[in-house]
């Protein structure tokens, strides 16, 4: 019983203690300039247009069921 309430508390101790500092570091009123918000979009382009197929896809799975469940 000792035992895994000394790996809970290390567990706990080894998600905790990363957030808790990250708030130091974190500097969040930080601007981002025209050039680093360039290089995001470009970086994010392919997950854009993943999402953006997804949503689609989702979209036309659904109306299918609508429409089968207004045949039904």
């Amino acid at each position: 019983m000792k035992i895994y309430l000394l790996i809970l508390l290390l567990l706990l101790g080894s998600v905790i203690m990363p957030v808790v500092h990250a708030q130091e570091y974190a500097n969040i009123n930080t601007q981002i300039s025209a050039e680093d918000k360039q290089m995001f979009d470009e970086i994010l382009t392919p997950v854009f247009k993943i999402y953006n197929f997804v949503k689609y896809i989702v979209s036309i799975v659904a109306a299918i069921f609508l429409l089968y469940a207004g045949i039904s």
